[in-house]
């Protein structure tokens, strides 16, 4: 598979080799295209139960175990029909007693395995949070779009670029809730938002509160490892409540989201795995912002115009962090999804720079890093590279300046895009919150652009 993928690659930034790709019939390049993309699908799927048998690998060895141990009690203590009258008469043969405790534990083993497959479990989703009953000072603004909102603050908006906060890594991965943990393999099998193919990559959790003052003391993020099925497990399953046989089992919500008195729990104090993620807005050489659609294997916005990259941050060793402040690990990790989205290498990507934080409140508060970035490429060299097509269907959008990337023009361009996404004008009826939000920062930000910051980014 990676060998397909690095051949995929390969063939996507090399000229000769897309030239020897137009001879070939171009019936002949799609069914090859869809015999690939069925292979990624099924590596994908192979991947995600696999990760799944791990979350679950000592229920399975537990439930193997009994099983051979009643093999093995079997094997040594058979006992024979014409035998029993005298085994039992003898106190000094305990093969019944053994293999009568070998089919209790048998029986008990599979009722159990039954039992979880049989158990009704219902989640039931719970609208979304859209506004908070107590407004906390870090977190000035709300901004709804649809149904989603964030809350950020505009400061720290226009301040986070220009800071140098060192992190801190804690590498003892993100605890569930004690609950999920005892009822794992029911919450492992009917995860909320999670198909089959979602695997369980690990990622960084964010455990520190971005303000302005944060920023401009430089002091230590706070990062942890925790991974894909810790967010599902927490942050998604806070949209749910669990019912069992009909009565509620399980809300996080009022536990770990708000508290008794209605304030939003800080990232520092809230117990979910507050996974961070980061989107980012593309322009090209020849004055053009680039957006993608999302495709239907995404667990969000399922079919949406999105970002020209988006995604959640990799976990890393402290060893490959290094000496890395919080902001050029932030970009490092957007630039990444930046290059795979859109078929770049990061050497294309001629600057990046962070123009906004946030946190989801429909997603219970996980926070979210937007930037702006440019490439000396051309929109017409933008390609998604085809182990992505499942992620996002085949069409790019590209919104085009016709004018020049003055500071004038790119703030002109912006707001009419905003507009357009707000009034869902023709193109833009089905756009993501993460892709207004993404825009809305960006004009935001680069209307407090110095000429030196400028300069950098529109120097293409």
């Amino acid at each position: 598979m990676c060998a397909i993928f690095a051949l995929l690659n390969f063939g996507t930034r090399h000229s000769q080799f897309k030239r020897a790709l137009a001879s070939i019939n171009h019936r002949d390049i799609n069914q090859l295209k869809n015999i690939f993309l069925l292979l990624i699908s099924i590596w994908r799927t192979l991947k995600g139960i696999s990760h799944r048998i791990v979350w679950l690998k000592y229920h399975y060895l537990q439930f193997l175990l009994s099983l051979f141990s009643a093999y093995i009690v079997f094997s040594l203590f058979s006992i024979s029909g014409n035998e029993l009258r005298e085994q039992l008469t003898s106190i000094q043969n305990y093969g019944y007693l053994t293999e009568s405790i070998a089919i209790l534990v048998i029986i008990f083993s599979l009722v159990k395995g039954w039992k979880l497959l049989r158990t009704d479990i219902v989640f039931e989703k719970q609208d979304n949070i859209n506004q908070l009953p107590k407004e906390i000072d870090i977190y000035k603004k709300i901004s709804t779009f649809d149904d989603h909102s964030i809350v950020y603050d505009d400061l720290v908006n226009r301040n986070l670029e220009s800071g140098s906060n060192p992190i801190k890594l804690n590498n003892e991965i993100f605890e569930l809730h004690p609950l999920v943990n005892e009822m794992l393999p029911f919450f492992i099998l009917n995860m909320p938002e999670a198909k089959i193919d979602t695997t369980d990559d690990l990622k960084v959790r964010l455990n520190s509160d971005i303000d302005n003052q944060f920023i401009t003391s430089n002091l230590e993020v706070n990062l942890q490892k925790t991974s894909y099925f810790r967010d599902r497990l927490s942050n998604s399953l806070a949209n749910y409540i669990v019912m069992k046989d009909g009565r509620i089992i399980f809300d996080l919500r009022p536990r770990e989201v708000l508290t008794q008195e209605g304030y939003f729990y800080s990232l520092r104090e809230s117990k979910l795995s507050n996974q961070l993620g980061g989107s980012v807005i593309l322009f090209t050489s020849d004055s053009s912002i680039v957006l993608l659609k999302q495709g239907n294997r995404t667990s969000e916005n399922s079919g949406k115009l999105a970002p020209s990259g988006s995604g959640s941050f990799d976990y890393l060793t402290k060893k490959s962090i290094g000496k890395q402040t919080f902001q050029e690990f932030s970009k490092q990790q957007i630039t990444r999804e930046l290059t795979e989205e859109c078929g770049l290498d990061s050497a294309d990507i001629h600057d990046i720079q962070i123009c906004g934080f946030g946190r989801y409140l429909y997603r219970n508060g996980k926070p979210e890093i937007f930037c702006v970035a440019s490439t000396k490429k051309s929109s017409s060299e933008i390609s998604i590279p085809i182990k992505e097509l499942d992620f996002h269907q085949k069409e790019i959008e590209i919104v085009s300046f016709r004018t020049g990337l003055s500071k004038e023009n790119v703030i002109s361009v912006l707001d009419k895009l905003i507009s357009k996404i707000e009034n869902k004008e023709n193109g833009f009826s089905n756009c993501s919150g993460v892709l207004y939000w993404n825009v809305l920062f960006a004009k935001k930000y680069i209307e407090t652009l110095d000429d030196e910051r400028l300069q950098k980014l529109f120097a293409i």
